[in-house]
């Protein structure tokens, strides 16, 4: 119930604002000054804290990079009752550059573009935009009118699609993530919008809601992270980083491939012998006792 009324609170402080689009993780500009009401000027610092407390997340998941994400995000708990099943969900990337933050999410309907341009037509200024095809048999699902409507009219950051797209000439400098290609168009026949539920249904096993969820893009490509997944899988990012370190390490000093990804020759610092490892030992106690301290705690 206390996050729930800080969370209100922290809208509410965005609305007051009037300072760019609310997204718990979206980063607003911090030149935004308070108002001279003491009221105002509280909530402001309430929502100033809660925003330094979570952008550094989006930091830490840009600097890991989509390749090591998706990695920890396929390392993910176990939920009792439920199998392990990964909620990494990529797309091909057809961009440099990296990106991260919150999304705003639109859907491409049985062959249909017209619940998508009805959304769209609304999507906040500064957005990460996230559409989804949904049952369009492969059809391109958005094209250089309607994208350059959404960062010419709207303004918005960055255009991630998972689906196909068309008209990649007259758009490829515009900051787009994308699934391929196809100049076959969904129509525009009415249908109706679908429903939340059957959205999260035909998503799949693995899928996370992009609402519910950070975007991270990179050149390797998009992965979503769900928001209560986030501080595990930096955790995992975490490891990760290091054992790519000790492996980059053990291949410098000699030791072969197979004995570093295959045997893990590394894992015992006592049996990594010879001056030429002397810089691999500390490394791997390192990450024994951050394993100790993860299994402890």
């Amino acid at each position: 119930m206390t996050g729930e009324c800080i969370w209100i609170t922290v809208v509410l402080t965005g609305k007051l604002l009037k300072n760019g689009p609310f997204g718990p993780f979206r980063e607003w500009g911090e030149s935004a000054t308070p108002r001279k009401n003491r009221v105002q000027s509280v909530l402001y610092e309430v929502f100033m804290i809660e925003l330094r407390r979570r952008r550094p997340l989006l930091a830490e998941l840009a600097l890991h990079g989509t390749v090591r994400i998706a990695t920890a995000l396929s390392n993910k708990p176990v939920q009792r009752g439920k199998p392990s099943k990964t909620f990494s969900h990529t797309l091909g990337a057809r961009r440099t550059g990296t990106l991260c933050g919150e999304v705003f999410d639109a859907q491409a309907w049985r062959e249909s573009d017209l619940p998508l341009i009805e959304r769209l037509e609304n999507a906040p200024e500064d957005a990460i935009v996230y559409v989804e095809a949904i049952q369009c048999a492969g059809r391109s699902v958005i094209g250089a009118p309607m994208i350059r409507f959404l960062f010419e009219q709207r303004n918005i950051r960055a255009l991630v699609v998972n689906g196909n797209i068309r008209d990649l000439t007259q758009v490829q400098d515009f900051p787009i993530w994308y699934l391929g290609l196809n100049p076959t168009p969904c129509t525009t026949k009415p249908v109706r919008p679908p429903p939340r539920a059957a959205i999260l249904a035909l998503r799949g096993v693995g899928q996370p809601d992009p609402a519910d969820a950070v975007c991270l893009a990179d050149v390797d490509g998009v992965v979503l992270v769900p928001h209560g997944l986030v501080g595990h899988v930096l955790g995992q990012a975490d490891q990760l980083e290091l054992i790519e370190r000790i492996e980059q390490a053990c291949l410098a000093a000699g030791m072969g491939p197979t004995a570093v990804y295959r045997d893990r020759a590394w894992k015992d610092p006592n049996a990594i012998t010879g001056s030429r490892f002397a810089d691999v030992r500390p490394l791997v106690v390192q990450l024994n006792n951050r394993r100790s301290f993860r299994q402890a705690n």
